[in-house]
C-alpha cells in the first residue's frame, strides 16, 4: 500500500502544480525623451516647440501571451486603462506552461465594447464612467487616447497654449506584438514589461496646426501612425528582478 500511496501523493502534487496559477502584472514605463515622464515638465518636441503633458490615458484590451514554447493563450477578457502616471496593472490569473516571451494586444477597444453602455459596467470598471471622462458616447465610442498638455504658441519660450488630442473612433483599433522578458517579483508576480515613449506620440506633429481635436483625422491620424510603426510602444528587455518595484499598482478590474 505506502508504494501506491507515495505514488498517488506524487501523482496529485504533480497535477495541482501543473494547474497553479500565477498573478500577472503589466509594467509600462512611460518615458519621455528616454526619461520618466513627469507631468507638468517642459520638453521640446521634434520641431523645437516647448511644450509639456498635463494628462495620458488610453486603452489596451484583447491580449494574449506567448510562451517559450509557442504556445498562445488569448484573455479577450482583459481591458486596461492606463494612466501616464501609473507604472503597473493587473493582467490576470494564468497557468502557463513556461515563461512569457511574446505579448499581443490592442489598442483601443473592439467595435461591440466601443459602443457599448458605460452604464452598464460596475463602479471601478475601466469601462464604466471615469473622471475625467472617456466615453464620448453610444454612437461615437470611448477615447482610445486622451493626451492633453500645453505647447509654446507665442515661442517665447514658455508654453501657454493648451493642446487636446481624444482619439475617438472605430478605425484607431490597431494590434501590437512586443517581445517581452518575464521576471518574478519578490510577492511572486509575473512581471511583462514594455515602454511607452511619449515623445513620440507627437513625431512630426505639429501643435500649432490645430492645438484641439476630439474625435478622427489631422492629429489623431499621425498618432495613429506612429503608434502602429512601432515608434510610441516598444519593448523593455532590460529590465531584471532588482528594478522590479511594483507597490505602484493600480488593480485592474476584468470585465
Amino acid at each position: 500500500m505506502k508504494p501506491f500511496l507515495l505514488f498517488s501523493l506524487l501523482f496529485l502534487f504533480a497535477f495541482q502544480s501543473s494547474f497553479a496559477q500565477s498573478n500577472y502584472k503589466l509594467n509600462i514605463n512611460h518615458l519621455m525623451n528616454g526619461n520618466k515622464l513627469i507631468f507638468k515638465q517642459n520638453n521640446t518636441s521634434w520641431e523645437g516647440v516647448n511644450y509639456n503633458v498635463t494628462r495620458l490615458q488610453y486603452y489596451f484590451s484583447n491580449f494574449s501571451f506567448t510562451t517559450e514554447s509557442n504556445k498562445k493563450t488569448s484573455r479577450k477578457d482583459i481591458v486596461l486603462l492606463t494612466n501616464g502616471s501609473t507604472d503597473y496593472y493587473d493582467l490576470a490569473q494564468m497557468s502557463l506552461d513556461g515563461k512569457v516571451k511574446e505579448i499581443e494586444f490592442y489598442f483601443g477597444l473592439d467595435s461591440l465594447t466601443n459602443h457599448s453602455d458605460p452604464s452598464l459596467y460596475p463602479v471601478g470598471s475601466p469601462l464604466g464612467f471615469q473622471d475625467p471622462e472617456m466615453n464620448w458616447g453610444w454612437s461615437a465610442g470611448y477615447r482610445f487616447l486622451a493626451v492633453e498638455g500645453v505647447f509654446d504658441y507665442d515661442k517665447d519660450g514658455s508654453p501657454e497654449r493648451g493642446f487636446e488630442y481624444h482619439m475617438v473612433s472605430d478605425r484607431y483599433y490597431s494590434k501590437l506584438t512586443l517581445p517581452v522578458k518575464e521576471i518574478e517579483d519578490s510577492n511572486g508576480n509575473k512581471i511583462l514589461s514594455i515602454n511607452c515613449n511619449v515623445d513620440k506620440l507627437f513625431q512630426t506633429l505639429k501643435f500649432s496646426q490645430k492645438a484641439i481635436l476630439h474625435g478622427a483625422g489631422g492629429q489623431c491620424d499621425i498618432i495613429s501612425s506612429n503608434i502602429n510603426t512601432g515608434l510610441v510602444f516598444t519593448p523593455n528587455l532590460t529590465i531584471d528582478n532588482k528594478e522590479v518595484d511594483s507597490k505602484n499598482i493600480i488593480e485592474v478590474k476584468i470585465t
